[in-house]
């Protein structure tokens, strides 16, 4: 496993450093600190285009490529109705055996990567797939999940109860609100982004690239590449567990697979 020098100091609250050896699906429970952040109001697969808010899109098309953008598997039960953010979460027991199961579907693709972030809920899954597929894993702090200021670890319900206007504005221009003191979509667009042209830079056809990661870097990374509006991404569905897959062309990317459980 190796940790990718230009990131690995981006978050200092993260586990940066590299898992010690054991099972691909143990889970380092971190006891229940308040996590947070409204949920993302979600839908169906969004099949429209629309504007993106940021130049670099154009960069994102080139060679054919595939990339898998899987979401971390289910957490603790303790953490499901709070905006956990980017604390560092346990698995749920159902979470631990997703990771076997799924991480070996994934394994079965011989991915020429594995990158994924480095808090433990995607860690654990990645470990999988990376053990499986017997590829190194690279841990990237870019692809930690987006940090949610003062609302970090409180309960959606209260935070829809006690800041309406607040919430509604973040999903109104998740792109550039930063009212609660935390990241906006900008941010996990300036960090993730580059992570994403790496992993696909290259010579073209050869075998797909997973990245481990959370809901709202998933969610970003296909506004960018799919050129959706960032309020409209919200209707993005990313089950835990579940990936997307993206598909890059002579025009560019496309959606080829959504929300799915297993490649």
């Amino acid at each position: 496993m190796r940790i990718s020098p230009a990131t690995a100091s981006a978050a200092p609250s993260s586990p940066t450093r590299p898992a010690s050896r054991r099972s691909c699906a143990s889970n380092r429970a971190t006891s229940p600190v308040r996590s947070a952040f409204p949920r993302a109001r979600r839908a169906t697969t969004v099949a429209v285009r629309l504007t993106t808010p940021s130049p670099a899109i154009g960069r994102l098309a080139g060679p054919r490529a595939e990339v898998w953008l899987v979401r971390h598997p289910e957490v603790h039960a303790d953490w499901r109705a709070r905006a956990y953010g980017s604390l560092d979460v346990p698995l749920s027991e159902h979470g631990l055996a997703q990771a076997r199961e799924i991480g070996a579907a994934y394994a079965r693709l011989a991915p020429r990567a594995v990158i994924a972030s480095p808090l433990v809920r995607a860690r654990t899954l990645a470990e999988c797939i990376a053990s499986g597929a017997g590829v190194a894993l690279e841990l990237d702090a870019a692809l930690r999940e987006l940090d949610r200021g003062r609302w970090q670890g409180r309960e959606r319900a209260e935070l829809e109860r006690e800041a309406p206007a607040e919430v509604a504005a973040y999903h109104d221009d998740p792109w550039n609100y930063r009212a609660h003191g935390g990241e906006t979509d900008a941010d996990i667009a300036a960090r993730a982004q580059p992570v994403l042209e790496r992993a696909v830079a290259g010579e073209p056809d050869r075998a797909a690239v997973v990245l481990v990661t959370h809901y709202n870097v998933i969610r970003v990374l296909c506004a960018l590449a799919l050129g959706l509006e960032p309020a409209r991404s919200f209707a993005l569905r990313v089950d835990p567990c579940r990936g997307i897959l993206l598909a890059r062309g002579s025009h560019g990317w496309s959606l080829a697979r959504s929300n799915v459980l297993a490649p």
